[in-house]
This record gives C-alpha cells, structure tokens and sequence, in this order.
C-alpha cells in the first residue's frame, strides 16, 4: 500500500478586585490586545517539508497544528495552491487524529477531534480542494489510496484513504468531474485530483472503521509528468 503523501487558544481572564470606601483612582487596563498573526503570500517550502514529514509519520497533534497555523498566515490563494492542499491535509490529519485516539482508548481526546473535524469541514464547504498525488488504477476492488471510477456514477472518480498500517478508513471521496477522464489510458500514472467540496457525510456510528465521505464538485485531474 502507498504511503499517503496530505490552535493555540488563548483564554484572557482579569480580576476584579474590591477596596474599602477610599477614592480610587482609574486604572488603566494594562491587558495586552491579541497579537496579530503576520500574512504571507506563500508558505515556504522549508515549512511545507516540516508538514509533510509530520504526515507521512502520521503525528497528527503536528499535522493539525501546522495546518492551521499555516491557514491561518496564508489568506490569499497562491499559484501553488498552498490553501487548497491545507485544506485537504487538516481533515485528513483530523481523521487521522480520531482514529489514534479511538485505538488508544482516549475516548476525551476523541470527541474533541470529532467537533473539531466536523467545525471545520462545514467551515470549508464550498470551497477547493487539492489533494495529494495518487496512482491511477481501472479496479480498485480490494485496493486503497488509488484513484478508480466509481462504479455506481458516471463520471465520477473516487478514493478509499486510510491509515498507512490500513487498520482505518480516514475517507470515501467522490469527485464530479466537470470534463471526461480517460482511466485506461491513464493506468499507473500519478495524478492530482481537485474539486470543490460540496457534501460531508459522517460516521453517524462514531466508529474507527471509517470516518467521512467527502463529495466533491467540478472536479479536475491533473496526470502528473513523467520524471
């Protein structure tokens, strides 16, 4: 099986403090405004292997982190589309975050993941999304992390992602393309998928075996170049 290349909260508080019957003087509040996270047009590449690295070794507390910090600096889409990967990466990481909680029996930490993955795809509805780079196969029956036809819809192409050890499904994804795709004339290539997300579907048995379907809309593949 193919390896699968994919919030500091700050709480404020103050004090209220009461003196006997003296004229007071104002205090002026010295609690410092939050700071501002400084935007860039593009996440470095030495920062985006740091992102990588910490998915393909599935630590998903760093994958989680990163991404959002990485979304949170970039606001405007770059000609890498660096947010539309972010995008895709949190909620892969997300659902790899439940599933290792879920082994572990961390039933807290598990919930937590839970609100977190389905706030932030509702969050990221009706936007792109660029996934990483899978073989193409014409049968994936009994095969993961490839790209197939689906054989229920026309036109449609999807993707089972799991675990790298395949002890869990992470998502079903079905991508709408807007334009035909040649499957048989594309077999073992690597290729790029792309679409907008237009549904989610959750688990609604709250079980490891699988976590999400993602649909998505106006799809496009993108066959990647020969080395």
């Amino acid at each position: 099986m193919k390896k699968v290349v994919l919030l500091i909260i700050l709480f404020c508080f103050s004090a209220v403090v009461s003196f006997p019957q003296k004229s007071k003087t104002p205090v002026r509040s010295n609690a410092s405004k939050p700071a501002q996270v400084k935007t860039i047009e593009e996440i470095p590449d030495t920062d985006w292997r740091v992102l990588v690295d910490a998915v393909q070794s599935e630590n998903w507390e760093k994958s989680v982190s990163l991404a959002n910090e990485y979304l949170t600096k970039t606001k405007t889409e770059n000609n890498k589309k660096q947010i539309a990967r972010l995008r895709y990466i949190l909620l892969y990481a997300l659902a790899g975050k439940i599933v290792e909680a879920s082994f572990a029996g961390k039933k807290a930490e598990e919930a937590k993941a839970r609100v977190e993955l389905e706030k932030t795809a509702n969050e990221f509805l009706g936007k792109e999304f660029f996934m990483p780079s899978r073989e193409v196969l014409d049968n994936c029956e009994g095969k993961l992390n490839y790209i197939c036809r689906s054989k229920q819809q026309e036109n449609v192409l999807r993707v089972t992602t799991t675990s790298q050890a395949g002890t869990a499904i992470y998502s079903f994804e079905y991508l709408r393309l807007k334009q035909n795709f040649s499957i048989s004339e594309n077999i073992g290539k690597e290729a790029i998928l792309s679409g907008v997300l237009r549904k989610i579907e959750f688990n609604p048995n709250k079980s490891n075996v699988w976590i999400m379907r993602l649909f998505f809309e106006n799809g496009s593949v993108n066959v990647v170049p020969d080395r």
